[in-house]
């Protein structure tokens, strides 16, 4: 029986499946591709955020490790059972930093099977990472760890300016931002306003442990207020920030799986 290319996504922190980034992107190449969201929690430590309000939530950490583990089972039982299938990968949010955990794997041990992947807001985006013929969105994630072949097309960073989780400055203020950020993950992290001050609040902490520059440190805590004054809004707002005139960042994202996609047989 022919079967659709597989998708496996994750969702943004509180998103609910069906209705997040992720899912509008599935949904907008239906006929071709197949959406599978792994069992992830997608919730950032217990403060309540859109559908993840439990108290007790897990950190964004291990919410993240979880994910990953589910997905690589999940792709490799679909692939025992087919074994030419093809799989696209994608994440917004700190379900970008699963994908991007389980890109890499896909890559290791699968490498003909990887069709192509996409991210929003994406943590883990190197320095130039952007898309085909796309201008790069300054800096780079805040994420210490950042992962991505900025050469290779088949992937998509979808990263508006001004989105601080993935455009903080590829330099000594970055270095301060991605370790509150490392910090915070592995224990309670909010939505991505809590998150966001919580950064802010860190830093003068980092400052004092590690003697960091002082300048510096008073930069990364200006980005960090004025993503706050902004009540995050582009990290929150892909689905009407355009990429350029007349097509968003979600429309791009549509766009660049359908293209891949469409460049297989379904088998």
């Amino acid at each position: 029986m022919t079967q659709r290319h597989l998708a496996i996504v994750f969702r943004g922190t509180g998103g609910i499946i069906g209705q997040d980034y992720v899912s509008r992107v599935c949904q907008g190449v239906s006929d071709i591709v197949e959406e599978i969201n792994p069992e992830f929690d997608a919730t950032m430590g217990g403060i309540p955020v859109g559908a993840a309000n439990g108290l007790g939530g897990k950190s964004m950490r291990r919410a993240v490790d979880e994910a990953v583990w589910d997905a690589t089972g999940i792709i490799m039982h679909a692939l025992h059972l087919n074994p030419k299938r093809k799989i696209i990968v994608g994440g917004y949010s700190a379900g970008a930093v699963a994908a991007a955990r389980v890109r890499k794997w896909l890559l290791t041990n699968f490498p003909d099977n990887y069709l192509c992947s996409f991210s929003i807001g994406d943590p883990t985006r190197p320095a130039g990472g952007a898309f085909y013929k796309g201008v790069p969105c300054p800096g780079r994630g805040i994420s210490t760890w950042k992962y991505g072949d900025i050469r290779d097309y088949r992937h998509c960073w979808l990263a508006a300016p001004g989105d601080m989780y993935t455009s903080v400055p590829d330099n000594r203020i970055g270095d301060i931002m991605d370790t509150a950020y490392e910090i915070v993950s592995g224990f309670q992290l909010s939505d991505p306003f809590g998150t966001a001050q919580r950064i802010g609040e860190q830093i003068p902490v980092i400052l004092g442990e590690a003697a960091l520059d002082p300048l510096a440190a008073f930069r990364a805590m200006g980005i960090a207020a004025q993503f706050v004054s902004e009540g995050t809004a582009p990290h929150i707002q892909y689905e009407f920030r355009e990429v350029w005139p007349g097509k968003t960042y979600l429309d791009l994202a549509i766009q660049h799986v359908r293209d891949w996609a469409s460049r297989y047989p379904l088998t």
